[in-house]
């Protein structure tokens, strides 16, 4: 049961903690002593669901921002356009290391192991320097007319919806 493993997990240290062992040993009266173990179970249950629905809105905008790259996608099958090589293996990097992130953070909160959450963010700052050497380089092939600017609309989509669920990704790490 997740909910019970967490909250048990939650407490394990506190379980070394004098201060924490007398709290509960101070109160003669059971009834007293349950209704303050109910407080305190009440008070790690809330930490752990206000996670997991912070972790659900992000889960569900980064399958927003997978739609929105997939409608992209139907937009240049639609109209029957192509990006340029170079393009192409930009985006094909850039998903790459959006994957990669996904990856690592899916593996992160699944096994609640922070040191590989801690992995995440130095991949975040890879992102978005490609980001902005990807932007350089499609102004340099706007300028030489080996792309255009319909090209140039679609492709710029791709990348900040790429960019955004890396954005989303990183933020569970947090």
């Amino acid at each position: 049961m997740f909910g019970m493993d967490t909250m048990s997990d939650a407490v394990k240290g506190l379980a070394e903690v004098p201060e924490f062992q007398n709290l509960f040993l101070a109160f003669t009266n059971p009834i007293l002593s349950v209704l303050v173990g109910a407080l305190v179970t009440g008070i790690i249950q809330s930490s752990t669901v206000t996670k997991l629905l912070k972790a659900i809105g992000d889960f569900e905008r980064i399958s927003y921002h997978a739609v929105n790259v997939l409608e992209s996608v139907e937009e240049l099958r639609e109209k029957g356009i192509e990006f340029s090589p170079a393009a192409r293996e930009e985006i094909a990097v850039l998903c790459a290391a959006t994957d990669e992130i996904l990856t690592l953070t899916e593996a992160a909160f699944a096994g609640n192991d922070i040191s590989l959450a801690y992995e995440v963010e130095p991949l975040e700052q890879v992102i978005d320097n490609l980001k902005t050497l990807l932007r350089n380089n499609r102004i340099a092939r706007l300028k030489e007319s080996s792309c255009t600017v319909e090209t140039g609309f679609i492709w710029s989509d791709l990348i900040e919806n790429l960019c955004n669920r890396k954005q989303y990704i990183n933020e569970k790490t947090a």
